[in-house]
């Protein structure tokens, strides 16, 4: 979007980024600042770089006290997602929507799913996955509040957030039904089966998979899954191509 409209973009990301996508990120034209540290301080080294530069615009999907308005622009954004889905699965099935599971970062793209599908007559159950790297979701759905979690290495990076959106807090508490989290491993195995299946996507989409095949089954029965249950996998991270890097 900065190159369309002419303005320089400084793209800031934490160390554990993957190479391959900061590459990515500079064929777009933008400069990528790697902070040596994990997402959340990213984060804050952007706001302070944004304060400090005059006209500087801040654009996070992740909200805070006193910053929440662009970060739910993003949510309103993912919603398109929803109805896309919608209008695949209705026109392959013709059934209601039983289960879909959702990769959470900061949880805005969670928000979107939680308030599009419960919603809905029936309302559908949603379900999280995260890198057992950065649990911020899971972790503060256990402790009844939200909770940051310090982050470590993982090859779903783009899942690597430490702390929860302030405005999907609430919609997350309320309308998640099951919230996992998965290894690189298990992420791995799942995108060779997505991969031996002709669907080539990134570590963050296979977790999604892999969080399915993770689901016991006393937790099948909870989530009143059974062979005739339609779950959808949302995947928003496409194959990277080269090997990459992480540490």
């Amino acid at each position: 979007m900065a190159k369309i409209l002419g303005a320089t973009a400084h793209i800031y990301v934490p160390k554990v980024m993957a190479e391959a996508t900061k590459q990515k990120i500079r064929q777009e034209g933008a400069k990528v600042i790697v902070i040596d540290g994990d997402y959340d301080m990213a984060v804050q080294e952007a706001e302070r770089a944004t304060i400090a530069q005059p006209g500087g615009l801040l654009i996070e999907d992740t909200a805070w006290p006193g910053y929440g308005e662009i970060p739910q622009w993003v949510v309103d954004g993912y919603s398109t997602m929803m109805v896309e889905i919608d209008e695949q699965f209705q026109e392959l099935t013709g059934t209601p929507l039983n289960l879909i599971v959702c990769p959470v970062g900061v949880g805005s793209l969670a928000q979107a799913v939680v308030a599009h599908y419960k919603s809905q007559d029936p309302p559908s159950t949603v379900m999280t996955v995260e890198p057992d790297t950065a649990a911020c979701l899971k972790t503060s759905l256990e402790n009844g509040q939200m909770t940051s979690v310090s982050t470590g290495n993982t090859t779903m990076c783009g899942m690597n957030c430490g702390t929860v959106s302030m405005t999907s807090r609430p919609f997350l508490r309320d309308g998640v039904g099951a919230s996992s989290m998965v290894t690189d491993d298990e992420s791995a195995m799942a995108q060779k089966m997505l991969r031996d299946m002709e669907v080539s996507t990134g570590p963050c989409s296979a977790a999604t998979l892999a969080a399915l095949l993770n689901i016991p089954d006393e937790e099948n029965e909870k989530l009143h899954l059974n062979c005739d249950s339609v779950i959808v996998l949302l995947g928003t991270e496409g194959p990277r191509g080269e090997a990459f890097d992480m540490f």
